[in-house]
């Protein structure tokens, strides 16, 4: 190991152990140089509304072609925020060709599924709606089923003027899913 490389292993474990001992009482400037930063207290905080309508279309099994499975299903919020399966399970009982990974603090992630082929939340949305083994829907027919529920059309109206709402409150809901104690998110 060089002294250079020693030298940042110290430092980082100097911060590590001082994060510890006085937590939020650091000045953000002792992080600036550190790969991976502590999560911010007010990250996630978008407008509950968003949160909330997010939440429930995390849950709703109408996001999957024959309504029999949601994000939920393989991101299971007790368990960790994902199904502890080795090849998680799609429509019909399909099995995948890998896991789901957590959804916890998934909105620090560089990048988003095991491959990071997709960038941001909001992309990542689409790949299970799409993916013919996982949820093999469009967004097409998963709107249409939505707006046949009126509690759906009235929140999204009140919400959203963006078409791509679903995908946005989705998004919203898995980044309140952050910070050290995940399990007492919404």
């Amino acid at each position: 190991m060089t002294g250079t490389m020693l030298k940042k292993s110290f430092h980082g474990q100097v911060v590590a152990l001082a994060l510890l001992v006085f937590g939020d009482a650091l000045p953000g400037s002792v992080f600036v140089d550190e790969p991976i930063l502590p999560i911010p207290a007010e990250h996630g905080q978008e407008e509950p509304s968003r949160t909330v309508l997010g939440k429930r279309l995390f849950n709703d099994t109408r996001l999957s072609a024959d309504d029999s499975i949601s994000c939920a299903t393989c991101h299971q919020l007790a368990a960790g925020g994902d199904d502890g399966r080795v090849r998680s399970l799609g429509v019909g009982g399909t099995q995948g060709a890998i896991n789901s990974p957590t959804v916890f603090n998934a909105g620090f992630n560089l990048a988003q599924f095991w491959d990071g082929r997709v960038h941001s939340l909001e992309e990542q949305v689409d790949g299970p709606v799409h993916h013919p083994v996982e949820m093999a829907s469009e967004w097409p027919d998963v709107v249409a089923k939505l707006k046949a529920d009126s509690g759906y059309r009235k929140a999204f109206d009140e919400i959203y003027a963006d078409p791509d709402g679903h995908a946005i409150a989705i998004r919203s809901f898995i980044e309140s899913l952050a910070g050290a104690h995940p399990e007492l998110a919404p």
